[in-house]
């Protein structure tokens, strides 16, 4: 998609009207993808241990729960939440 002057003067407007709540969305939405994708690579994971790509997904969603990226996209304690993750996995097992 191709954005114009306006486009970009418009945007700007809405963030400087609404704050940081587009940031704040667009965060959510990172880190909600984020927990959809560990929840499918232990979904595949169960049925085919050996799945490389669903292994290395689960890896990289870890990865990026404990990391500075995941404090930069929300507030929440990553150790935590891959914790609470590990648990509700473990209860549906």
């Amino acid at each position: 998609m191709i954005y114009h002057s306006e486009d970009a003067a418009f945007s700007r407007g809405l963030i400087q009207m609404n704050g940081l709540e587009e940031y704040e969305e667009l965060g959510n939405a990172v880190v909600l993808r984020a927990v959809d994708d560990w929840r499918d690579a232990i979904r595949t994971l169960r049925k085919h241990p050996d799945h490389v790509q669903a292994e290395r997904m689960r890896r990289d969603c870890e990865r990026f729960f404990l990391s500075r990226w995941f404090g930069f996209w929300t507030d929440l304690d990553g150790r935590w939440l891959l914790r609470k993750l590990k648990e509700d996995a473990y209860v549906q097992g």
